[in-house]
């Protein structure tokens, strides 16, 4: 198979002869997959629990990559056309972890991981916060 280097632009996969190529592709969360149907029935990118796509006869469909994870997806009208997104996460983007540390009468916050990801009421590092014992 065939890999598509991870991007955030639109990746596009030309459908014809009844197949997905190509077959594994590499994209970011954010990015666009652009299905292009050259055949003449119309086809369905499908994952069990997740999206349904239709890409009509000689036509385009898209969609927008929102979760970083594996997806297999399948055409649900012709069950042996599959392929395979692996999805990263968008740049800049990590999980990130709170903890706190008691000294005595004095709390101490911790952050580890991407501040941006956090929520607004998230200190900067350094910055110093009152808590109640």
């Amino acid at each position: 198979m065939n890999s598509v280097p991870a991007r955030t632009e639109t990746i596009q996969v030309t459908i014809g002869d009844l197949v997905f190529p190509p077959a594994d592709i590499k994209a970011k969360a954010g990015g666009t997959v652009t299905w292009i149907n050259k055949d003449i029935a119309a086809h369905m990118a499908s994952v069990r629990g997740g999206f349904d796509v239709v890409i009509e006869a000689n036509a385009a469909a898209s969609l927008v990559l929102t979760k970083a994870g594996i997806v297999e997806y399948y055409c649900r009208f012709h069950p042996n056309m599959m392929g395979q997104i692996t999805i990263a996460p968008e740049q800049g983007a990590s999980e990130y972890f709170c903890f706190f540390i008691r000294s005595g009468d004095c709390w101490i916050l911790g952050l580890i991981g991407d501040r941006r990801k956090a929520s607004r009421s998230i200190p900067a590092s350094g910055q110093v916060i009152a808590l109640a014992a």
